[in-house]
């Protein structure tokens, strides 16, 4: 009766030995995908990074840079066109005129290059123009209403118009200025926001899945 019993412990150990050893039990994660169909071959895929970081000197220099450059050629250009030939003038206009062009839109190039087209500074610069227009009408539309009236009539009626062309001139001048420096000092910070905040698509597999995955930075 003791060598059954013996028996007995003997094969009950032997058998959670044997349970117990590795392998013989596998594991099953209730997370984890199930697995690809036979002759399923993943290709591996290369993630889009975010677009790199721009730089804030870079955004600053060219709208400093092609300010500077522009107004060279203004001036440059009409001083040369004052005191030389007709062909050298000719050309010495062009010159002029592009840096006049370049006035207007020069100082916005570091707000491009950060991603933004329209600016402030380019909407103060174009009202300036609108400005600098009425101010010629006005201007001049004081002596044109003194036809017809005596010397001294028309003296004083130019000179009303004179005087508030000239107040608008300044105000003209004034926004232009303002709008150039605003988009100088502004195209760094430009640069920084967009730097702050990007997105990008990018593929993502798992699995027998595929999709995109939308990526970014806040």
């Amino acid at each position: 009766m003791k060598t059954l019993a013996a028996a007995l412990v003997l094969a009950t150990a032997t058998a959670r030995i044997a349970f117990a050893q590795p392998g013989n039990v596998e594991p099953i994660d209730p997370d984890e995908p199930p697995p690809p169909p036979p002759g399923y071959t993943a290709t591996p895929q290369t993630p889009q990074l975010l677009p790199p970081d721009r730089s804030e000197s870079t955004a600053l220099w060219l709208s400093l840079g092609g300010t500077l450059a522009s107004y060279a050629l203004v001036f440059g250009g009409a001083s040369m066109a004052a005191g030389s030939n007709d062909s050298t003038s000719r050309l010495a206009s062009s010159a002029a005129s592009v840096g006049l062009v370049g006035t207007l839109v020069a100082p916005t190039f570091g707000h491009w290059y950060g991603g933004k087209g329209f600016t402030r500074g380019f909407g103060l610069r174009l009202g300036a123009m609108a400005v600098g227009v009425t101010a010629l009408v006005v201007a001049f539309s004081g002596c044109s209403f003194s036809f017809g009236h005596d010397s001294q009539d028309d003296d004083s009626e130019c000179g009303r118009g004179e005087t508030g062309g000239a107040l608008l001139g300044l105000l003209a001048v004034s926004m232009w200025i303002g709008g150039t420096v605003d988009d100088i000092v502004q195209a760094p910070r430009r640069v920084r926001r967009r730097n702050s905040a990007r997105f990008a698509l990018t593929p993502l597999v798992q699995g027998d899945r595929a999709g995109l995955a939308l990526v970014g930075a806040f």
